[in-house]
């Protein structure tokens, strides 16, 4: 990655939002760890892919609590959520713009961020951080990248343009639309960025116990 690329700009990143089923007596995640801690039982939750960004919260939520969350793999977020839906199992999760349709059809509630701030998208959902869990992620971070080598004055060239397009009202309004939040960084800011959450992940992926045998 820091090899070959050179990063220009970020646009936009997805939370993971943790939810429960709509008729789910659990309003946020603090009442599911205390739960778990209480009646000394295991937490079921519906994840996308194993090691996928919604395994990676889940487990995060299990470690850094000490309660036992089971994660149960899908071959994908929408098998996931209908699972959860179902109610098969107690919470889920997923990118804000996979799950608004369920949102708002009241079929899933949100309890939870797994970014260090309140996404824009869902901003009355509280953090993790918020409800006393010492845990986050970077979500699914959406940038732009040149390849190693590419003149310094094409970058800040790019990254002001990207700046500009971050600015759009029109790009604004398709942005809303999609529920997918503009949090633009220049190309020194981006790269510090992915600096940081590359060794975050790295460390999230060891603590975990995720890494490639």
């Amino acid at each position: 990655l820091f090899n070959d690329l050179v990063p220009i700009a970020r646009m936009s990143m997805h939370s993971v939002v943790v939810l429960v089923p709509e008729n789910s007596p659990f309003k946020s995640v603090k009442e599911i760890v205390d739960w778990a801690k209480k009646e000394n039982k295991p937490v079921t939750a519906a994840v996308s892919t194993t090691a996928g960004a919604v395994d990676i919260v889940m487990r995060g939520i299990g470690k850094s609590t000490g309660i036992t969350v089971t994660p149960i793999p899908h071959a994908g977020g929408s098998q996931a959520i209908t699972t959860l839906m179902g109610g098969q199992t107690m919470m889920g999760g997923g990118h804000p713009a996979e799950i608004i349709p369920q949102l708002k059809a009241n079929r899933v509630r949100p309890i939870g961020i797994a970014t260090p701030e309140r996404d824009p998208a869902l901003p009355n959902v509280p953090t993790l951080k918020e409800q006393g869990i010492n845990f986050y992620t970077w979500g699914s971070v959406k940038g732009m990248a040149a390849p190693k080598g590419t003149p310094p004055e094409i970058i800040a060239y790019y990254s002001e343009l990207f700046k500009k397009i971050s600015e759009d009202p029109d790009f604004k309004k398709i942005m809303a639309d999609l529920v997918q939040p503009i949090q633009y960084q220049n190309a020194t800011e981006y790269a510090a960025f992915m600096k940081q959450a590359y060794g975050d992940y790295g460390k999230l992926v060891k603590d975990l116990g995720l890494e490639k045998k």
